[in-house]
């Protein structure tokens, strides 16, 4: 997150958002592919930080950007 935070504010050193987090501590570790997921994840979000500086441009800075992410334990 932090490194698509920071790609994003090289390209526009005028971006700025706040990031808020919440994260399940009770999930267990997963079986993943590490180098998969994180390229998911750096996808996600790259694309969550273009889409709220698009609407803050949009806006004409009316808008304050948040990203807000989250992890959650569900059953099944």
């Amino acid at each position: 997150m932090r490194l698509a935070y920071h790609g994003m504010k090289v390209k526009e050193t005028s971006f700025n958002t706040v990031i808020e987090t919440d994260f399940d501590e009770n999930i267990s570790k997963l079986n993943i592919v590490p180098q998969d997921i994180g390229r998911v994840l750096l996808n996600l979000f790259n694309n969550a930080f273009y889409a709220v500086a698009e609407k803050k441009k949009l806006l004409d800075g009316i808008f304050d950007p948040l990203v807000s992410v989250s992890t959650r334990r569900e059953a099944g």
